[in-house]
């Protein structure tokens, strides 16, 4: 071997040393523990939540459990919206300081000309009170400031839309309660259009009504998975059944789930290209779009199993 070719190797051999001292990329993937910005939050214990923006003033209630919207009458509100908001400001850390001067905050927009968050208690204790500012660098996380200090923390994570849903990103949007593999039976009628589907095995569906047939898997997937995905496009919260007219529907959607109950969807009036609709498990008047509808009426012959031609 020659000598140059040894010295070499001997370089790469330190090198790869040093490599494995300064990054040990075999000692595990445990990460950097983070101070929390709110210690001893607890989101369970949390019973209010207010959040205050230029446009929109919003204040959510636990009320027996269940958080409603109480700025819009006491509207359920959407769990998994506000269980997120709970869980961005429980991991929030203090660790990562883009300022510290007060001089700055309004550049960084945690001034409160932004943003406002509340975390109360049942008895209106504060737990959490700060300002949310601007997106960070490439829009990764947003500036929060909490109110008793000047610092001015760089928060990690998609948050801009955790905190900015304005007057109805709060509202429940969930017209039906229902997990698409309960149904063994859904029934169509609008007009003199009755159709009915089921399954024995939740794998072949057959029509058994206006014919004995069997139905196409991909049309008969799409129609379960619209209805128990529907979700509202607006809120009527104001609206009489007889208004949206949903006292004389144009159309009912039934679902036979295992457990022996029907879940029923009302679909009324045609209102600018949307229809007035709701659920015989809720309360709420909603409204979805007519493409919507359509997806939970498809016509008769998109639901048959095509009969395959014989050949010669």
């Amino acid at each position: 071997m020659k000598k140059n070719t040894l010295v070499m190797l001997v370089i790469l051999v330190v090198l790869l040393l040093v490599v494995l001292v300064l990054e040990n990329p075999f000692g595990g993937s445990e990460k950097k523990a983070v101070s929390p910005l709110f210690p001893g939050l607890d989101s369970a214990a949390v019973a209010v939540v207010e959040v205050y923006s230029p446009s929109d003033s919003t204040r959510l209630e636990k009320v027996d459990g269940i958080w409603r919207v109480a700025t819009q009458g006491g509207y359920p509100a959407d769990a998994q919206a506000v269980g997120e908001i709970l869980a961005k400001v429980c991991d929030m850390g203090r660790d990562e300081v883009a300022s510290r001067n007060p001089e700055k905050q309004s550049i960084f927009q945690v001034d409160g000309s932004n943003i406002e968050v509340r975390f109360l208690g049942a008895d209106d204790n504060v737990f959490a009170h700060f300002y949310v500012g601007k997106s960070g660098p490439g829009h990764s996380g947003a500036y929060v400031r909490s109110v008793d200090s000047d610092n001015v923390i760089l928060a990690r994570g998609y948050l801009r839309g955790v905190f900015d849903k304005g007057a109805r990103g709060w509202r429940d949007r969930e017209i039906v309660d229902v997990n698409q593999n309960e149904i063994l039976r859904f029934t169509m009628a609008h007009g003199d259009t009755v159709i009915t589907v089921r399954t024995d095995d939740k794998i072949r569906w057959y029509i058994t009504e206006p014919d004995s047939v069997e139905a196409r898997m991909n049309t008969t997937d799409n129609v379960l998975r619209a209805f128990s995905t529907l979700m509202a496009d607006d809120f009527g919260p104001d609206v009489s059944l007889e208004d949206a007219g949903l006292d004389q529907p144009w159309g009912t959607f039934t679902a036979h789930l295992a457990d022996g109950t029907d879940l029923v969807l009302l679909v009324g009036s045609e209102e600018a290209g949307s229809r007035w609709v709701k659920g015989s498990d809720k309360d709420m008047v909603f409204k979805i779009r007519q493409h919507r509808v359509d997806s939970l009426f498809p016509p008769l012959d998109r639901l048959r199993e095509p009969t395959p031609v014989p050949t010669k």
